[in-house]
């Protein structure tokens, strides 16, 4: 007696079509999970990137500030220093402003000598050089990089703008001095666009001893 076994006799494998329906189904799952990942590491990224712009920003706006602020301070009544320290004699304060240099000059150790710091924009660095340290600083000293743009605006006592197209910028007219900086992350490659930021702080400043 031949015994025929039916258990196995409707056992199949899957069809080519019900093999790329399900490979096409798992390929728009993994697209819907690489775009996720993709958005938040690109969140992440932008949220990293613009809190260390704006700490770089506001680590330099508040040391110019400060200094700024303190310019022309003359305790002691000391005469104004020849050139380059001061090129308008009897107006201490500044020297040679323009909107993207400044050099600052006051007494603020009152010892009858006025010291002299000068901020510049160097490619992307802001630097600081004080001529007035122990030992005086022998080279302008980076204080931020990924600086995109540096702008020093002057008004006199009718706040008015001083520079081009107005009155040119006179030292002895300055009362007080708008700062404009703009940073983005040191360090970023430029074809990489990911979390790519900038950050623009700005604040006025009027000066103390005018």
């Amino acid at each position: 007696m031949r015994i025929v076994s039916h258990a196995c006799a409707d056992q199949r494998g899957f069809t080519l079509a019900e093999l790329l329906v399900a490979i096409a189904v798992l390929g728009l799952i993994m697209t819907g999970v690489l775009t996720f990942i993709m958005t938040g590491n690109q969140a992440y990224l932008t949220g990293s990137n613009q809190i260390e712009a704006q700490q770089a920003a506001r680590v330099a706006l508040e040391r110019m500030v400060r200094e700024i602020r303190g310019a022309g301070y003359n305790p002691g009544g000391a005469p104004c220093p020849p050139v380059p320290n001061c090129p308008i004699v009897g107006a201490p304060g500044f020297g040679n402003p323009t909107a993207t240099a400044l050099g600052i000059m006051n007494d603020t150790n009152a010892d009858g000598v006025f010291e002299r710091i000068t901020y510049t924009l160097n490619g992307t660095n802001l630097q600081r050089q004080d001529f007035g340290a122990v030992p005086p600083d022998a080279a302008p000293q980076t204080i931020v990089g990924g600086v995109q743009a540096l702008t020093f605006t002057y008004r006199d006592e009718n706040d008015a703008v001083l520079g081009p197209p107005g009155p040119p910028i006179q030292p002895e007219n300055i009362r007080s001095v708008q700062i404009s900086l703009t940073t983005q992350p040191e360090n970023l490659p430029g074809t990489w666009q990911a979390g790519r930021v900038s950050v623009t702080m700005s604040d006025r400043i009027r000066l103390r001893n005018r």
